[in-house]
């Protein structure tokens, strides 16, 4: 994603996304925007939880929170053997006709 995509997707979430969630999942989309490469995400909820100073758990929950706002796809779910999931951000939900 080139970089003024980028800052536009930022400032559309800003402008209308973050307005649609709570605090901790606007937390959560900010890390994960933070370390998305090439349009895709690949943290570990361990790490998003520390750089923001919440549980595991917490975490969990705000991911749910912004997949059911569509603000976020999950196109693969990683784990023990799987390695990392990977996340799509959307700076607002996508309305489709």
């Amino acid at each position: 994603m080139r970089s003024n995509a980028r800052f536009a997707q930022a400032n559309d979430f800003f402008d209308i996304g973050a307005k649609t969630v709570g605090r901790l999942e606007q937390a959560v989309w900010w890390g994960l925007w933070r370390h998305t490469n090439k349009g895709l995400a690949n943290v570990s909820q361990k790490r998003l939880a520390k750089d923001i100073g919440v549980s595991r758990r917490s975490i969990a929950y705000a991911i749910k929170n912004l997949e059911n706002a569509g603000l976020l796809d999950v196109p693969w779910r990683g784990g023990l053997v799987g390695g990392l999931s990977k996340y799509i951000i959307r700076s607002h939900r996508q309305v489709t006709e």
